[in-house]
């Protein structure tokens, strides 16, 4: 499967957007069709969306738990919250249009590249909109 870049900015403002701590401090339990409902995944498949979730798990950009059996993914799987570098790099791409200009670049160059790059290319865009 491809891990898109749309795909982890989209998963990212969802669960950022579903997240929340209650009165005793511990954060909600978001399920997958939580997020299949949410509306910046509305165009989402399941498996499309698990892979994403997946990679992000592993990544540490968010956290969950996956769970599987041979019929697939268990009902009590779960993401609680970004973490604080889901948080730093969905502050890099969260902007429509910092994003749109990130892709751009990265069309223009390769189909694919590695989220340090998608990172640091928003970065530098980021920075020549403030005059930095």
């Amino acid at each position: 499967m491809e891990l898109k870049v749309e795909n982890i900015r989209n998963v990212l403002l969802a669960i950022e957007k579903l997240s929340f701590v209650n009165d005793q401090g511990v954060f909600n339990y978001i399920h997958i069709q939580d997020l299949l409902n949410c509306s910046y995944l509305k165009h989402f498949n399941k498996n499309d969306l698990i892979y994403t979730l997946k990679k992000l798990i592993d990544a540490n950009y968010i956290v969950g738990v996956l769970k599987f059996s041979r019929g697939g993914l268990v009902s009590t799987s779960y993401i609680t919250e970004l973490t604080f570098e889901g948080h730093q790099f969905l502050d890099t791409i969260r902007s429509q249009k910092v994003f749109s200009m990130v892709m751009d670049k990265i069309n223009d160059i390769s189909s694919s590249v590695t989220l340090d790059i998608v990172k640091a290319i928003a970065l530098k865009i980021l920075q020549q909109k403030l005059g930095l």
